[in-house]
């Protein structure tokens, strides 16, 4: 059977991204979100290669064998003030679904009082999102409980297989690939940002207080993974092999026709998603570029990229195509059912993967859906959506 990759996803400690990124080298179906108050079914935990969402250590005894662990924790004080300017940031709830009815009373005191009034006035809400979720994680426990105990958190923290930090985000991923043996996974795109942030110095000391005391336990916690962060990364730093022996979970492999509901070896894309019934596609974030990794094919004659959406028409006319660090001239555009087709003749120039192409695109801006659409509560920055890269025997038409 083979092992799944679990990635437990602290809430606003920087995890989005990451999880997309990894859920990319698996294929869609391969891979099962959970963000909601229940637990995984069985069904769910025995189809997936990957596991995300705000989940306990406890869903890791489910599995049949035992999945290689990850997780990024993050400064309590700066995580909890994210927290508390993602929901002032957040539309104000338009009815209550029992499972949202926590979810939505945040939403309606943040946009209302201070992170102090809120402590005094909502201490058990306060606590449940702004105090020790990571110890609450770790620890296995209900993520809905209040129990949390320093010496059940460091035992989770220990039995996971890595754990990186928030505040060393690209780096942290960089040694989680080399710790699996995989490409690597930089650079990350940025997603899930709150726009205006409020900031620990604009706390008074009464507040402060306050959430260090909410937060105590998982300021504990936090050093301690820190700690073991440093040693591990001193270890790993001298090390002639950095690939984790028993991960036995494999990389993307490279393929010469990549559709992105596929597992995708590259990097610069955000997690896979899709409108409706759709095929899958990746969007080029705030980078403006992304490349991914084809086996070659002596035989192809030119590249083709099939571009599901691009956030504004502008953004396709600025779009270059590299193979090997080489810029391939004569891109021509068509259409391709529903996507718009770009392709280009191969030059080649070999890089030092032997076998492999890379292939990267890149634009000279991005945009935000909120901008272009006032309607969008979407901040993220966008250039194109693609859905297939490719290579054509067939010579550009």
């Amino acid at each position: 059977m083979p092992r799944a990759l679990v990635f437990l996803h602290v809430p606003k400690a920087g995890g989005t991204s990451l999880a997309g990124v990894l859920a990319n080298r698996f294929s869609a179906e391969e891979c099962v979100a959970i963000y909601t108050a229940q637990e995984p079914t069985d069904a769910e935990v025995d189809a997936a290669r990957f596991m995300t969402g705000h989940l306990s250590t406890s869903v890791v005894d489910r599995f049949e064998r035992r999945p290689f662990s990850v997780t990024i924790l993050r400064e309590p004080i700066a995580r909890a003030l994210s927290t508390y300017s993602y929901f002032r940031e957040l539309d104000e709830p338009t009815g209550t679904q029992p499972e949202l009815e926590r979810h939505d009373a945040m939403a309606r005191l943040a946009k209302r009082q201070s992170l102090e009034e809120l402590m005094e006035r909502a201490p058990e809400l306060a606590e449940h999102y702004f105090g020790n979720w990571q110890a609450r994680m770790l620890a296995g426990k209900r993520l809905d409980g209040t129990d949390e105990r320093i010496e059940d958190a460091l035992d989770g923290l220990r039995r996971c297989d890595f754990v990186g930090l928030a505040e060393r985000q690209d780096e942290s991923a960089d040694w989680l690939a080399r710790r699996l043996g995989w490409a690597p996974l930089t650079p990350l795109p940025v997603t899930n940002v709150t726009r205006t942030r409020l900031r620990e110095a604009e706390l008074s000391s009464a507040a402060l207080d306050a959430l260090r005391a909410l937060t105590a336990v998982d300021r504990e916690l936090y050093d301690r993974a820190l700690s073991l962060y440093e040693d591990r990364v001193a270890t790993w730093s001298t090390a002639t092999n950095l690939e984790e022996p028993l991960s036995g979970i494999e990389d993307a492999p490279l393929v010469s026709n990549l559709r992105f509901d596929r597992p995708i070896r590259g990097a610069g894309w955000l997690g896979r998603e899709r409108l409706g019934e759709e095929p899958y596609a990746c969007w080029i974030g705030h980078t403006g570029r992304a490349h991914v990794d084809l086996a070659d094919d002596p035989a192809a004659r030119s590249i083709v990229v099939e571009i599901a959406h691009a956030i504004e028409p502008t953004i396709l006319e600025t779009l270059r195509i590299f193979v090997d660090g080489t810029e391939q001239t004569a891109l021509r555009f068509g259409q391709s059912g529903d996507a718009v087709r770009a392709s280009a003749p191969i030059a080649r120039a070999r890089g030092e993967s032997e076998g492999a192409l890379r292939v990267e695109l890149r634009v000279d801006h991005t945009a935000r859906p909120c901008d272009v659409n006032p309607d969008s509560r979407d901040n993220r920055e966008l250039a194109i959506a693609v859905r297939r890269i490719a290579l054509s025997s067939r010579p550009v038409a």
